[in-house]
């Protein structure tokens, strides 16, 4: 039985706390329409994991430290130079994947393989990465939980956040570290390629059912369960790596539900 394996256990725990992270954050990050920016914090953050395997430390550290000073430099682009932010961004995300390689190329010896930091396996998951996955989880829970209406007058009404004297800055400070740390958090599930994906295509399936943000997070968080545990179970079964066939589910549940709502649309038509 697969499932009696302690590496197997951990996957499948990590499948809820990730798809929490998908369904909090991602919801947020598509509405917010931070899509590109989050996909350049993941291939940016390339960088901190080749400087880990310079210095001999965990490579999740510095890649955390990389993708928090991406976010906060987006940050500041976007309020001042909001025209250029696209081509910054696009900037980092080249610098950070050159610095990456450079990184591992200086290490002496033979270079380690980066294949599960760029497409993810969910197997290799370790318990340190897991107790991560869990805090983040769990933090998001209470940072978007608490003040929750607060949290959408000023993501969707900035102005009028502002006039009901709502620390605005913070709490865009706090949304955009949020995102480094989700996307981080992402890589050993599928991948800094692949994050893009499980961060936004689960709720963008939620969004054909629901417009509420509220109900959309639970639905996300839902189809990020289904999603995730398939593409893993079926990685397993034909031996193909977990976070592409992670995305692929993911993309096809997506297109499943879209097609059949718009069978639904024209059959009411009809009708």
């Amino acid at each position: 039985m697969i499932f009696s394996y302690q590496f197997v256990q951990r996957a499948l725990i990590a499948t809820l706390f990730a798809g929490i992270i998908s369904g909090v954050l991602g919801t947020l990050i598509t509405e917010k329409k931070k899509i590109m920016m989050t996909s350049g914090v993941a291939h940016a953050s390339f960088g901190g994991i080749g400087l880990g395997y310079l210095l001999g430390i965990d490579p999740m550290l510095p890649a955390l430290g990389v993708a928090g000073l991406v976010v906060m430099v987006m940050k500041q682009m976007e309020e001042k130079l909001s025209s250029h932010s696209d081509t910054v961004m696009g900037m980092l995300w080249a610098l950070g994947m050159a610095l990456g390689m450079i990184f591992v190329g200086l290490r002496p010896g033979y270079p380690p393989d980066m294949t599960s930091y760029l497409f993810g396996d969910i197997l290799t998951i370790s318990e340190r990465d897991l107790l991560f996955m869990v805090i983040v989880s769990v933090g998001f829970l209470m940072i978007y939980s608490f003040r929750f209406e607060q949290w959408k007058i000023v993501l969707f009404d900035e102005e009028h956040a502002k006039l009901q004297g709502l620390m605005v800055d913070r709490y865009k400070t706090v949304f955009y570290l949020s995102i480094a740390v989700a996307v981080i958090a992402m890589i050993k599930v599928v991948g800094i390629i692949l994050t893009l994906a499980i961060l936004t295509t689960p709720p963008m399936t939620a969004k054909l059912f629901t417009k509420r943000l509220l109900p959309r997070m639970i639905l996300a968080t839902i189809f990020a369960w289904i999603t995730i545990f398939l593409g893993f179970f079926l990685s397993f079964l034909i031996d193909v790596p977990s976070g592409a066939m992670i995305i692929f589910v993911s993309v096809l549940v997506y297109f499943l539900m879209a097609g059949g709502k718009k069978m639904e649309k024209v059959l009411a038509i009809r009708k």
